[in-house]
């Protein structure tokens, strides 16, 4: 490839930065506060919930690729407009904290403005009622309201769901020094190790204990066996 300093790699870097420019310059024009522009009806639509997903997944890009005034227009959207309180029902965890709570925390470490870290904490708070699951399950049901705090039961939740918020919620505690958000976060990989500390074998969709599940589920009597190695049931089962 070519060095960063030489000619083709400048030009490339403006042709992004045009395209990022084109593509920001219709969203503005067409679908301002909304989560994203229909480029063929030329409209905006709320597909995530109403929390304005371009303009929070946009702000890191607009900030690196100096484009200063129009970040300054995204951050007054996200001071004064952006509402945690949408009319669309549920949300998904998942989705909400690493594009939602991530282009937050993205755009306070860049920018140094604490706003973007209070309307990340501001955020985070609503999702926390997703993590009262029950006393054996330390994840987080991934549908919840977060206007309301209610959330549905989730099962047989994928790895993305345990290991997916992390970097968010360490970032949180780390700034904010709260640990609870940390505490939370660190619970399910440590459910992870504890379950299977020789192999790190894991279905995709993984419950707690998954192995006993399983070999309860083909009327296996006998537990895994003792060096941690998943058993053939479950492998057959679950991968």
């Amino acid at each position: 490839p070519d060095p960063p300093s030489s000619p083709n790699a400048a030009s490339r870097r403006e042709a992004v930065r045009r395209a990022m420019m084109h593509a920001w310059k219709g969203y503005e024009e067409y679908a301002w506060g909304y989560d994203e522009l229909d480029t063929i009806g030329l409209k905006g639509r709320d597909d995530f919930s109403g929390l304005g997903a371009t303009i929070v997944d946009s702000l890191d890009t607009l900030w690196i690729m100096g484009l200063k005034e129009e970040f300054a227009r995204a951050a007054d959207w996200v001071e004064h407009k952006l509402s945690f309180e949408p009319d669309t029902g549920t949300t998904s965890f998942f989705e909400t904290n690493i594009r939602i709570v991530g282009g937050l925390l993205s755009a306070y470490y860049l920018s140094g403005d604490r706003m973007f870290l209070g309307r990340a904490q501001e955020l985070a708070d609503r999702l926390l009622p997703a993590f009262n699951t029950g006393a054996r399950d330390v994840t987080f049901n991934n549908d919840i309201d977060i206007t309301t705090g209610a959330h549905r039961k989730s099962f047989g939740k994928t790895l993305a769901h345990w290991g997916t918020i992390q970097m968010e919620f360490l970032a949180l505690s780390r700034e904010t020094g709260d640990a609870k958000y940390w505490d939370l976060a660190g619970a399910p990989i440590q459910a992870l190790w504890d379950d299977d500390p020789a192999t790190g074998l894991l279905p995709t969709r993984y419950t707690p204990g998954w192995r006993w599940i399983v070999a309860r589920a083909r009327n296996k009597s006998t537990p895994p066996a003792k060096n941690g190695s998943p058993s053939p049931a479950a492998l057959r089962g679950d991968w």
